[in-house]
């Protein structure tokens, strides 16, 4: 891309392409961990036979919170259209696949809000296991709003 500048020279603008290259890629290897770690983790942790079943800690808010929307806006997660072990187990291998593509390079939006819905639905229905997040920036992790709503 040239830019305007000195009439008798032609300048190039900076391109940024190696701080996009290796933000992508960064990124897609902290999804692919956080990924990895809801495949091996999710069952044993929040499966139907694990230490707190994830589908139940759904009803029990479905049923303090009325239901419907009044649900999701106390609990916003994909995880309210269907609360199976196979569900969970789709979910998780589509966010590892997801996060292998933009590891590799292929970055595109939809395919980062899938991520970061996929991720968000799995921390808020993981409760105490996925509550505490590990990126400050919320990328996977509890949003700030999630993280001062804890505190009260």
């Amino acid at each position: 891309m040239l830019t305007l500048g000195d009439p008798g020279k032609a300048r190039v603008a900076p391109a940024y392409w190696l701080t996009r290259f290796a933000f992508f890629r960064l990124l897609g290897l902290v999804y692919t961990v956080a990924f990895l770690a809801v495949v091996f983790q999710w069952e044993p942790l929040l499966g139907s036979r694990g230490l707190l079943p994830a589908a139940t800690f759904l009803e029990r808010v479905r049923s303090a919170s009325g239901g419907g929307l009044g649900a999701f806006l106390r609990l916003p997660t994909l995880f309210w259209l269907g609360a199976s072990d196979g569900t969970f187990r789709l979910a998780a291998f589509v966010g590892l696949g997801l996060s292998l593509a933009l590891l590799l390079g292929f970055a595109n939006v939809p395919g980062l809000l899938a991520l970061w819905l996929l991720y968000m639905s799995f921390v808020h229905a993981g409760q105490i296991f996925y509550g505490y997040g590990w990126l400050p920036s919320g990328a996977p992790g509890p949003s700030p709003g999630e993280r001062l709503r804890r505190r009260s």
